[in-house]
Parts: structure tokens; sequence; C-alpha cells
């Protein structure tokens, strides 16, 4: 747990809606963390419940982010801080992330970038926003933002939600965190926007296709590429 993270979700916490039961995983308050790393004292008076993938301090409930035991829209709010660069299969652990959310439930997640290699128990991965902005396209509603250098950032952050978030609520966040970020001040994404996003990148690749393959027909067309096809035939180029 770091000090930018716990100010994030502060601010997730002091401006948006909380749905119950809230979820935190990667709950373990590792060696050195114990207290700090208690982020229910953010949340007085909510139902908090902690899941790691092993039993210890702040873990209430053993879950795996790749399989998750709860049944579906069950979740009200979920937090995963500094904890998808341990997952194995991170898209997968989202999949089952907006299938246990309430239909108006809410996300937070965090990781690192430019960050040393840390175990508990592996360390997998590293995150740009351009990745978790990927991770969430399937929410309807999607921050995504970053802190430190635009060319490389140290910590990149994602809220979340399957319904859409408040016009103010989401006003007032953008102002907040561009405040704390002001490198990387947060942007809005809506689903239809990211629809948009991925048809127009999937027609500018299949413009690069038709492109390239045009200009190997007009190649194969050149008088010395029929040379060597007419020569392939008869067997004189081996």
């Amino acid at each position: 747990m770091r000090d930018n993270v716990k100010a994030f979700v502060r601010d997730v916490a002091e401006l948006f809606e909380i749905p119950e039961p809230i979820y935190e995983f990667g709950s373990l308050q590792v060696s050195g963390q114990e207290g700090y790393a208690d982020l229910r004292p953010i949340f007085p008076g909510k139902h908090y419940i902690g899941c790691d993938a092993r039993m210890g301090v702040g873990v209430d409930r053993i879950e795996d982010l790749m399989g998750l035991s709860l049944e579906d829209e069950t979740a009200g709010t979920v937090l995963i801080l500094d904890t998808l660069e341990h997952v194995e299969n991170c898209h997968r652990a989202m999949e089952d992330v907006h299938r246990i959310l309430k239909p108006e439930g809410i996300l937070a997640i965090s990781s690192v970038m430019l960050f040393p290699i840390h175990e508990h128990p592996f360390d997998y991965w590293r995150f740009t926003p351009e990745a978790f902005r990927l991770l969430l396209r399937g929410f309807p509603t999607a921050l995504v933002s970053f802190e430190g250098e635009p060319e490389i950032p140290h910590t990149v952050f994602g809220v979340a939600s399957k319904s859409r978030l408040p016009e103010q609520a989401v006003a007032d966040y953008l102002r907040r965190r561009s405040e704390a970020e002001p490198t990387g001040g947060p942007r809005l994404f809506s689903l239809e926007h990211e629809r948009n996003y991925w048809r127009e990148r999937a027609e500018a690749r299949e413009k690069e296709v038709t492109e390239l393959t045009a200009r190997l027909e007009r190649i194969q067309s050149t008088p010395i590429a029929r040379l060597f096809s007419w020569l392939g035939r008869i067997g004189l180029t081996r």
C-alpha cells in the first residue's frame, strides 16, 4: 500500500456512492504494512470484506481473482489496489469482477508501471493507462488516470461502474484527481466512445492490410516479378 493509492481510495469514497458490501481483493497486509494498509477506516460503518489468495492480517476470506466463488451481482464495491500485477490472467480476473458486481456497483483499481519487481508471491505485469482502458472496456463508464511522467508513469488508476456515474460526482472526481495528478489527470470513457475507439482501430488495421496487399499486387505485376515467376514455373530458379 502506498500513500498515493490511499489518497485515490479516499477520493473515490468521498465523491461516489459506495454500495455494499465492499470487497477488497488483495487485502493481505504484508509484513511492515500491518495497520497502515487497512482501508476499512476509509469506509466507516460499511460492510467490508477483505479477500486474498492466502490468510493473514486483513484477510476475511480466501478468494482467487481468476475464479471468484461469489454469486453474480452480489458485490456492491470492488477494490483491487496494487494487486493486478500479481494476477496471472488479469483479463479473466476483470471479467469475473464484472460478473459479481451489482448493476449499480463500482470498481476502483490501481497498479504500477515504473516500479521495482516485488513478489507476494509473483509479479507478472506492468500497466500503461491504455492497458487499464482495455481492462475496463466492458464497463459503461470508466475513468483512467496516472501519476508520474507521461512517458513512463509510476502508478495507473481506474474507476468504473456498470451504470452511469453521476455527472456531478464525475466532475468533482476529475477536478480533484487532476490536482493530485497534474501530468496525467483522469479521462472519462463511455461505452459508446470505447466502441467507436475500437472500431476505428479495427478499421485502421484493415486499411493497413488493404494498402499492403495492394503494394504486393503492384510488385507482383512488375516485369521483373513476372520474369521470376515464369522462371520458377519452368524450374530455372532452383
